[in-house]
């Protein structure tokens, strides 16, 4: 009996051993969880409206020769990108180029014809002061060298002019843009004036809508405007875009014209496609923001009774920083369709999140997937 007792303890001290010597269970770690927030922002203090316009360039060209003549090249095509400076169409510049021979000639005539003119006068001159030439001599010379410099001015101006006219055979873009537009070909008549491209500006686009008369006075120039506009590849594209002009008058069915400038040099938003506008119109509540309804919670032992404006209601704010959400108290002023207009608690540029807040907690680590202005 004695022996087996003296089994057990050692069995037992054994066991006891071995539990020691293991290390204990690591505690289990609290699992960062993904979370869809909304920005609080200016887009976020009224009333969106959404509106209909289409994209057109900021600046438009028609491109013209200033001289009649034949078009000898037709240097791009249509829709293609090109350079301040390069060169868009030529002309046949034969008959320029001898009318700048011809002014070239009549300069050098010019020259010599007062050069005779100018050494007549300097003799009779010296005629007159001897007494050997009369006054009626003097007055002659003096008219004719006159009129040889007026000849030769007359003449220098049109060698300038047929200078700029040879020059004017060559047509450049005056900035950089994409043809839009090219109206001519190789070889054909054109005149002084007509338009043979309409160039748009690259790199610069405006979007162009109307808004109702009830809704024009509460817009101002440089308003902020989100504008979307709509790709089959990429889906739906989404732009910043400010007011930049706004119509003094109607243009049809009691509609204001608006121009928005488009803060963007995406080549895709081509003039003539169709986009949309948000303006955000302000609620009159002060500062106030329109926050999504699903991001409310209530506040612990809130009476849920009572109608919303007085009920206590939270917000979890995410710091990015920390990558941790805080419980927020905020103060709701009403419902404006899927959102709560809320007063205080918040503050321009926070996080707020959107989704997944019943599984949330004061100081629970968090990982941004999304966020929506």
């Amino acid at each position: 009996m004695a022996k087996y007792r003296w089994l057990e303890r050692v069995v037992f001290l054994w066991v006891a051993t071995v539990l020691a010597c293991e290390e204990p269970p690591a505690p289990m770690e609290e699992s960062i969880r993904p979370v869809k927030t909304v920005v609080v922002n200016a887009h976020a203090m009224g009333s969106a409206r959404t509106f209909s316009g289409t994209i057109v360039a900021a600046d438009v060209s028609a491109l013209s020769f200033r001289v009649p003549g034949t078009l000898q090249t037709v240097d791009v095509d249509l829709g293609q990108s090109v350079r301040r400076g390069q060169v868009l169409a030529r002309l046949d510049d034969t008959p320029y180029r001898l009318r700048v021979q011809q002014a070239r000639a009549d300069v050098k005539n010019a020259q010599a014809i007062l050069a005779e003119a100018r050494d007549r006068r300097a003799r009779i001159q010296a005629l007159f002061e001897a007494g050997a030439a009369s006054r009626a001599d003097l007055d002659r010379v003096v008219a004719d060298d006159d009129a040889a410099a007026s000849s030769l001015v007359g003449a220098r101006a049109a060698l300038d002019l047929a200078r700029r006219d040879n020059r004017d055979t060559v047509l450049e873009a005056p900035f950089d843009g994409r043809v839009a537009e090219k109206r001519v070909d190789a070889f054909e008549e054109v005149t002084a004036g007509q338009t043979v491209f309409v160039l748009h500006t690259s790199g610069a686009a405006e979007l162009e809508l109307l808004l109702p008369d009830s809704l024009i006075d509460d817009v101002k120039v440089g308003d902020p405007v989100s504008v979307e506009v709509s790709n089959r590849s990429a889906g739906v594209e989404h732009y910043s875009g400010r007011v930049r002009e706004i119509g003094s008058a109607a243009v049809e069915t009691n509609a204001f014209p608006v121009t928005v400038a488009v803060d963007s040099d995406d080549s895709r938003l081509r003039p003539g496609r169709a986009a949309e506008a948000t303006f955000t119109f302000r609620n009159g509540d002060g500062e106030s923001w329109l926050i999504p309804i699903n991001a409310f919670v209530p506040a612990p032992g809130s009476d849920q009774s009572v109608p919303l404006s007085e009920r206590e209601l939270t917000v979890f704010v995410v710091d990015p920083v920390a990558e941790t959400v805080s419980r927020r108290a905020v103060v709701p002023l009403g419902i404006r369709g899927n959102d709560v207009l809320v007063s205080e608690g918040l503050v321009e540029g926070e996080h707020v999140v959107v989704a997944g807040v019943s599984f949330l907690h004061d100081g629970q680590k968090v990982r941004l997937v999304e966020s929506e202005r």
